[in-house]
């Protein structure tokens, strides 16, 4: 349906506990995610713990949803784990944005509904159709069998 696939979009990078960028509070001390040069002075900032990505993320006016969002970690950590602190067992965070890819699953789900929905009915068409058609052939015969014997009846009498 779209002419090519969008990718997702990068919200929020840290690498090595280091905030490479931040697209929920840019300026502040990390660059956009769209900003990023392979060449680039800027100082990475250390990232402050894993409670303030959640801070970020749920800030008002951001013009994201969290069903949005996908967040991906290295440092793989059972969170049903309480033993161990998430921010010292993370060591890099990325969080993207993949509103398109959900929009474009949800059009082809529907796409894919109503195309069912319309096999169905074209199916019921026919059906019904070619049941009226059936009937009408096979009761043809028994109604001149039915004429002919009242035909009988009637002559005996």
């Amino acid at each position: 349906l779209s002419k090519s696939p969008q990718r997702p979009t990068l919200l929020y990078l840290d690498l090595n506990k280091r905030v490479i960028c931040n697209e929920m509070r840019p300026g502040i001390t990390s660059m956009k995610c769209s900003e990023i040069q392979p060449q680039s002075t800027v100082p990475w900032p250390n990232r402050s713990s894993l409670q303030s990505i959640d801070q970020d993320i749920q800030t008002e006016g951001l013009p994201y949803r969290a069903d949005d969002l996908e967040f991906f970690r290295h440092g793989v950590v059972d969170e049903m784990d309480t033993s161990k602190d998430l921010d010292e067992e993370v060591t890099s965070v990325a969080l993207l944005d993949t509103r398109h890819l959900n929009e474009q699953a949800a059009v082809n789900s529907l796409v894919i509904s109503w195309t069912v929905i319309l096999i169905i009915l074209v199916g019921m068409f026919t059906i019904t159709r070619d049941l009226g058609h059936l009937s009408r052939k096979l009761l043809e015969p028994l109604r001149v069998l039915a004429d002919e014997m009242q035909s009988i009846a009637h002559i005996n009498l």
